[in-house]
C-alpha cells in the first residue's frame, strides 16, 4: 500500500530511531523470494523493508529506498492512502485497492495493493506491511475488451437491422434496440421482456415452432416472417433471423436479427398480383373474373372493401359490377346507379371522403344504401382508357372507420384502375375480334363459320321437334361481270345491299349469313315438308327482281343493277352433319348455274349419289389416316448455281390397300371440301420436318431445306400458325430450311386474311413459295404485296425452253421479275438437259423434275443423299 510521502498527524516526520523495530520485520528467504511485492514501512512513511519481487515492480533497489519516503504514491491516490491509514490505525482492515503507481523509470503501472498493521507485545502499532500485485496487463485486456464491446455496440446500433439476445425461454437479454424504425421500442425497454409478446396471435404458434427447432438445433440458422406489434399498436412484419448460440460460453444466448420487411413484401406482393391480373389478362379469361381478382387485390393492399363498377360502352348507366367483399344489396344499388353530370358522388357525407369523378361524371349510388351497409368512409377513383379519352367506370374503396387513404392505398388503386382499363380494352377488343371472326367484314352478316354452327344448332333443335331443317345456298349470277366492268367498290356496296334485301325478305324463322364472295345462305329451321322451304325461296326470288340502285363514290350518277341468283336446297335428313347438308346445297347450286343459272335446284336422287361417292372417298380416306395409310414421297431440289441437292418437297401419297399407290389428284379435292385436310396438312407438317430432322442428323447435312404445300383449307383454319411453330420447336429445326408452298388462288381469296396470316409465318423465320406462278391469276400486285420469298415456274412454261434460255416467254419474264424482286426463281417440271441449259441461261435459280429424281421414298431419298450426284 502507498503512503503520503509527507505524512503529518499519527505520522509526524522524525529523525532517528531508524531501526528500532527490525525484530519485528518479515524475516528470511520468504519474505525475500515472495512472489508478490512486499514491504513496510515505519509510522512515519520511512520504508523499511523491500523484496525482490518490489524492486521488479518499482523500479528501486532495496539500497535505494529503505529509509526513504514512499516515492510511488501518485499525487491523486494520496487522499484514499490517509484514508486507509486512518482505518488501519483504527482497527479496522481494509479491502485491498487499485491504484496507479510511477515506477522509478516514470512507467504508470496498475496495480492491487493491501496492508496490515504490524502491533508490538504492548499491542502498540509499530509499522505497517504492504502487499502489490501488477495487474496492468490485465486491465489492458479489460480495456481492449471494453473497446470492442463499445465498438460493436456502436456498429450494430448503426446497422439498418436490430441484434438481439434472448434466453432460452425467450426473453430478451439484451438488444441495439429501435434505431431503424423496425419496431418503434428503445433499446432499454427490451431486457427481460419474453418476444413472444409481440407476435400477432394468429402468428405465436408458427413463431413457437421455429423456437423449438432453434432450442434442439444448436448453430442452425432459422428464418421466418412474423407479424409483430409496432409500438404505435399496429402490426408490422418482420424478417427474424435467428442462431442458436446458448451452448457458445462467450454468448450464451440465441442470437437474432431482426428487419422490417413490410414495404419490401407488400411491393412483392403487389407486383405478384399485377403479375397474376396481367397473365389472366393475356390468357383472355372472362372479363369478370379479372376484375373479381382486381377487386380483391384492392382489399387485400387497402383493408377496406373495394368494388370495380364499369359503365356501359355509351357512358349512361352502370354494368358490370365485381365486388366481392361488398354486400349484394350495395351491389344491386350500384347497378341501379346513373352516370351523369348531375349525379350525386358514390360518398358524398361530410364524414366521408367524396369519390373521384371523370369530367363531371360522377357515380351515382344510394347514400343511405352504403351508410345502411355499415361504411363510414370511402372514395373512388375513374377507371379512363389507356388514351385518357373516355370513363370507363370507376373503382371504389369503403371503410367501416372514418379514415383518410393513404398515398400507399391511393397509389394501388391507380395500379388497380390501369389494370382494370386493360383488361376492359382487351375484353372489349376481344368481343370485337369474336364479332369480325364470326361476321363478313362487307356486309357485317355471319359468316362461313357461324353459318355451320348455326345450322348444327337448328338440326339438333329440329331432331326434338321431329320436324327438319333446311339451308338454302345463293350464289350471284355474273357476279365477276359487275366487278369487272364497274369495279370492286360497286361490287361491294352490290354485296352490301343484296345482304340486306335478302335479310329483309328472309323472315323471322331465317337465319341470313354471307357464306363468301357471291354466296349467302339462308337457313330455316323446324321445317315440317319442303314446300316451306320453297315459299321462302320464292320471296326471296320475288325480291331480288326489283333493281338494285347504286351510286358509286366516283360519280353522283345512280346506276340500276339488276341481279339473280341461283339457288341450292337442301334439308337435313337423318343423321347428316351441317357440312353434309351444306355439301348437298351446294351441288344443288351448281347444278342451277349448269343448268342456265337464275333458278332454284333441290338435292335429290343423283345429287344423291354423287355426293355418296364423295361420302364414300371421305370415308376411306378418313380410315386411311387413321391406319396409317398415308405416306410421303420426296422429291429432290436442286441448286443451279453447282449442281447439288438443297433439299425436298413433299408429297402426298395414299397407299390404298386395294388400289395400290393414289394420287393426291384423286383425293384432295374431297378432302379440301370436307375439311379433312386440315388434320392431314398437320400430319404432312409434322413427318416431313421428322424425317428431314433425321436426314440431316444422321448424314450431317448442311443447310439441308424441306418443302411442304399449304392448300387453302389449312390457310383458313385456326391455329396454323400455332402449329409450324410447335413443329419447329419439337425437331429443333431452323424456320429458314423449311419452306411452305401455296398456290395463286389461295393467295387472291380473302386476301386481306391471307396477308395477315402470312405476315404471322414470315414472322417465325419460314420461307414462302408461290406455287404453279402462272397459271392462274398471275399479277405482279400479288409479288408486292404478298410476303413471299420463291416463285415456281410451272412445268407447261418449262416444257418449251431450249438451250439459249428462249421458246418460253412466261419463264423468261418469271425470272427476270425475280430479279428485279429479289425473289428466288425456281422451275418445276425439268425432264431433259436442254431444259436444264435453258434454266439456268435464263438465270434459274432452284429445280425439280424426273430429270433428277422422281418422288421417291424415304429409303431412296436417303441412298440419294448418301452419294449425292451433281447436274
Amino acid at each position: 500500500m502507498g503512503l503520503d510521502p509527507e505524512p503529518t498527524g499519527v505520522w509526524p516526520r522524525t529523525s532517528g530511531d531508524r531501526g528500532t523495530t527490525a525484530d519485528l520485520l518479515p524475516q528470511g528467504d520468504m519474505f525475500r523470494d515472495a512472489p508478490i511485492a512486499m514491504y513496510s514501512m515505519d509510522l512515519n512513511g520511512r520504508i523499511v523493508s523491500w523484496n525482490r519481487a518490489a524492486e521488479g515492480l518499482f523500479g528501486w533497489t532495496a539500497g535505494e529506498i529503505i529509509g526513504e519516503q514512499v516515492p510511488f504514491v501518485p499525487p491523486d491516490a494520496a487522499t484514499k492512502t490517509l484514508m486507509a491509514r486512518d482505518q488501519l490505525l483504527a482497527g479496522e482492515p481494509i479491502a485491498p485497492v487499485k491504484y496507479c503507481p510511477v515506477t522509478k523509470d516514470g512507467t504508470e503501472r496498475h496495480v492491487v495493493t493491501s496492508a496490515n498493521l504490524v502491533r508490538d507485545e504492548a499491542d502498540r502499532p509499530t509499522m505497517v506491511v504492504g502487499f502489490a500485485v501488477d495487474v496492468t496487463e490485465t486491465h489492458t485486456a479489460a480495456e481492449a475488451v471494453a473497446r470492442a464491446e463499445n465498438k460493436w455496440r456502436v456498429l450494430l446500433q448503426s446497422t439498418s437491422d436490430t441484434v438481439t439476445l434472448v434466453d432460452a425461454k425467450g426473453r430478451v437479454r439484451q438488444s441495439t434496440g429501435e434505431f431503424t424504425d423496425v419496431l418503434g421500442y428503445d433499446f432499454d425497454w427490451w431486457p427481460g421482456r419474453s418476444g413472444f409478446d409481440l407476435i400477432h396471435p394468429d402468428d405465436v404458434s408458427r413463431a413457437a415452432g421455429v423456437f423449438a427447432e432453434l432450442l434442439d438445433n444448436p448453430n442452425e440458422t432459422y428464418a421466418e416472417v412474423l407479424r409483430t406489434r409496432h409500438a404505435a399498436g399496429h402490426w408490422e412484419l418482420i424478417e427474424y433471423t435467428a442462431v442458436n448460440r446458448l451452448d457458445d460460453p462467450l454468448v450464451e444466448a440465441i442470437v437474432m436479427t431482426s428487419r422490417n420487411v413490410t414495404d419490401v413484401t407488400r411491393a412483392e406482393a403487389m407486383l405478384a398480383d399485377e403479375a397474376r391480373i396481367l397473365e389472366l389478362i393475356a390468357r383472355d379469361a372472362p372479363l369478370d373474373q379479372t376484375l373479381d381478382t382486381i377487386a380483391t387485390m384492392v382489399d387485400y393492399h387497402t383493408g377496406g372493401d373495394s368494388g370495380v363498377f364499369l359503365v356501359d360502352e355509351h357512358e349512361a348507366h352502370l354494368g358490370t359490377c365485381s365486388a366481392p367483399s361488398m354486400p349484394v344489396e350495395l351491389v344491386a344499388a350500384a347497378r341501379r346507379g346513373v352516370l351523369s353530370s348531375g349525379a350525386q358522388p358514390i360518398l358524398a357525407r361530410s364524414e366521408i371522403v367524396e369519390c373521384g369523378d371523370f369530367g363531371s361524371a360522377a357515380v351515382g349510388i344510394d347514400v343511405e344504401c352504403v351508410m345502411s351497409a355499415g361504411y363510414r368512409a370511402g372514395w373512388s377513383n375513374p377507371i379512363v382508357d389507356t388514351r385518357g379519352e373516355g370513363l370507363l367506370g370507376t373503382i371504389a374503396v369503403l371503410y367501416a372507420a372514418p379514415r383518410l387513404p393513404a398515398d400507399r392505398e391511393r397509389d394501388v388503386v391507380g395500379v388497380a384502375c390501369h389494370l382494370a382499363a386493360i383488361a376492359i380494352e382487351r375484353d372489349r377488343a376481344q368481343r370485337n375480334l369474336e364479332h369480325q371472326a364470326r361476321h363478313d367484314q362487307l356486309t357485317g352478316l355471319p359468316n362461313r363459320w357461324t353459318i355451320i354452327d348455326q345450322l348444327d344448332e337448328a338440326i339438333w333443335r329440329a331432331r326434338g321437334t321431329g320436324s327438319s331443317a333446311a339451308v338454302l345456298l345463293l350464289d350471284v349470277d355474273r357476279f365477276k361481270v359487275v366487278n369487272d366492268s364497274m369495279g370492286h367498290a360497286v361490287g361491294d356496296h352490290l354485296l352490301v345491299a343484296f345482304g340486306q334485301r335478302l335479310q329483309g325478305v328472309a323472315g323471322e324463322r331465317a337465319f341470313v349469313g354471307h357464306f363468301g364472295g357471291d354466296e349467302f345462305a339462308v337457313i330455316v329451321g323446324d321445317v315440317a315438308d319442303l314446300d316451306e322451304v320453297r315459299t321462302v325461296a320464292s320471296r326471296i326470288d320475288l325480291a331480288l327482281r326489283e333493281p338494285f340502285s347504286i351510286r358509286p363514290a366516283f360519280d353522283d350518277t345512280a346506276y340500276e343493277h339488276h341481279l339473280s341468283a341461283s339457288i341450292g336446297v337442301a334439308v337435313a335428313r337423318d343423321g347428316e352433319s351441317a357440312h353434309e347438308v351444306l355439301q348437298h346445297a351446294d351441288a344443288a347450286m351448281y347444278r342451277a348455274k349448269d343448268l342456265g343459272r337464275d333458278r332454284l335446284e333441290v338435292f335429290d336422287e343423283a345429287l344423291q349419289r354423287r355426293a355418296t361417292e364423295l361420302l364414300r372417298v371421305d370415308r376411306e380416306l378418313r380410315m386411311a389416316v387413321e391406319r396409317a395409310e398415308l405416306s410421303l414421297y420426296y422429291q429432290p431440289k436442286v441448286d443451279l448455281a453447282d449442281g447439288r441437292v438443297l433439299g425436298v418437297e413433299a408429297l402426298l401419297r395414299w397407299v390404298h390397300p386395294e388400289r395400290g399407290i393414289v394420287l393426291p389428284a384423286e383425293f384432295m379435292g374431297v378432302a379440301e371440301e370436307t375439311g379433312l385436310i386440315v388434320r392431314i396438312g398437320t400430319w404432312v407438317l409434322d413427318e416431313a420436318v421428322r424425317q428431314a430432322r433425321v436426314w440431316v442428323d444422321r448424314m450431317g447435312l448442311d443447310q439441308f431445306g424441306v418443302a411442304v404445300n399449304l392448300s387453302a383449307r389449312q390457310l383458313t383454319a385456326p391455329g396454323l400458325v400455332t402449329s409450324v411453330t410447335h413443329v419447329l420447336d419439337r425437331y429443333a429445326w431452323p424456320p429458314s430450311q423449311l419452306t411452305l408452298e401455296l398456290t395463286e388462288s389461295i393467295l387472291i381469296d380473302d386476301g386481306e386474311v391471307t396477308l395477315g396470316l402470312l405476315e404471322d409465318l414470315k414472322r417465325l423465320g419460314v420461307k414462302l413459295a408461290i406455287d404453279d406462278f402462272g397459271t392462274g391469276y398471275s399479277s405482279l400486285s400479288y409479288l408486292h404485296r404478298f410476303p413471299v420469298d420463291i416463285v415456281k415456274v410451272d412445268r407447261a412454261f418449262v416444257r418449251t425452253l431450249r438451250e439459249d434460255g428462249e421458246g418460253s416467254a412466261v419463264a423468261a419474264a418469271v425470272m427476270h421479275m425475280a430479279r428485279a424482286l429479289g425473289l428466288i426463281a425456281a422451275a418445276e417440271g425439268v425432264e431433259d438437259r436442254t431444259q436444264l441449259a435453258g434454266l439456268r441461261s435464263l438465270g434459274c435459280h432452284w429445280a425439280q423434275g424426273f430429270l433428277f429424281a422422281e418422288a421417291l421414298p424415304p429409303a431412296e431419298v436417303a441412298a440419294l443423299l448418301a452419294d449425292p450426284p451433281t447436274w
